[in-house]
């Protein structure tokens, strides 16, 4: 029986004549292929890419145990011999080529809903779209069931702001596995587990008026080993790695800007909301490494 799969998108290439034809098959893409331990993180990891394969026609790049080598498929089948050294733009031309599949294919999409009368899209000079916060209880609501489970492992968030005031606790992100904010001028990332035990990386100074890149990302958040890593204009200003527990209760939704009150939030720690403005986040289901960010 034949049936119709034109409305499905698949990624893949069918292998009906091959296997019921013999028939030869081209194909033009890459293959990737990337393994991970969804159990344990062992210390000699580097905390950034997993082991992976990349293959472009007779040469294929795998990444293995941190050490990388390139082989020639056709004059050595059974990958013995590593060819790198020889061919490092074709290293190259496959690093970047993985780079590229990594954020695409985890790349997390989502809708968002803003609330409250304290924010509302605005124009940038450069033609941007960004969230205008007045100072007030607005915030954007970021609604995707994947973002709920960050504590299911690797995650990476990026956006780009600027506060018109810096001063007390202003709040960039909050979920309730972290909080993302600058308190009197300094950024400060909080990451939280079920029972509101807490880890912070203090990175570097922001003042009014300017724009900056933030990002961190989140290393096989799981049990234990996990890799935490706060970033700056693109650079790597805080990093820790803890065994703090991973959230599993995923009750409540990641929010940019605004207010907030949770179980995550000390009773000391006066929030006040974010004003100035916040460019759409970008999150990945995988932690970025820094020529990626």
């Amino acid at each position: 029986a034949k049936h119709d799969t034109s409305a499905l998108d698949l990624p893949g290439k069918s292998l009906v004549k091959i296997l019921t034809k013999n028939a030869a098959q081209k194909r033009s893409e890459n293959l990737f292929w990337t393994i991970s331990n969804a159990t344990s993180f062992s210390a000699t990891r580097s905390g950034t890419i997993d082991d992976f394969a990349v293959r472009k026609g007779r040469y294929k790049l795998v990444r293995q145990d941190n050490v990388t080598a390139l082989y020639d498929l056709i004059a050595d089948p059974g990958e013995q011999t590593d060819v790198s050294s020889a061919h490092q733009d074709i290293v190259t031309e496959l690093t970047k080529a993985l780079t590229k599949w990594r954020l695409k294919t985890a790349r997390i999409d989502y809708k968002t809903k803003l609330t409250g009368k304290g924010v509302e899209l605005a124009k940038l000079g450069s033609g941007a779209t960004v969230y205008d916060f007045k100072g007030k209880t607005g915030r954007v609501r970021i609604n995707n069931n994947q973002i709920n489970h960050i504590g299911d492992g690797d995650f990476s968030f990026t956006t780009r702001f600027r506060a018109s005031t810096v001063s007390g606790t202003r709040i960039i992100a909050h979920h309730k596995g972290f909080i993302l904010k600058i308190v009197d001028g300094v950024l400060i990332a909080d990451f939280f587990n079920n029972a509101n035990q807490q880890l912070t990386l203090i990175g570097g100074t922001v003042q009014k008026g300017k724009s900056y890149n933030v990002a961190f990302t989140i290393y096989g958040w799981r049990d234990s080993n996990n890799t935490f890593r706060l970033y700056l204009n693109k650079q790597l200003v805080a990093e820790s790695t803890d065994d703090l527990e991973s959230v599993t209760d995923s009750e409540d939704l990641l929010a940019i800007g605004g207010a907030l009150t949770g179980k995550s939030i000390t009773a000391n720690d006066k929030l006040q909301s974010f004003k100035g403005w916040i460019a759409p986040t970008k999150i990945w289901s995988l932690s970025l490494d820094e020529p990626e960010l």
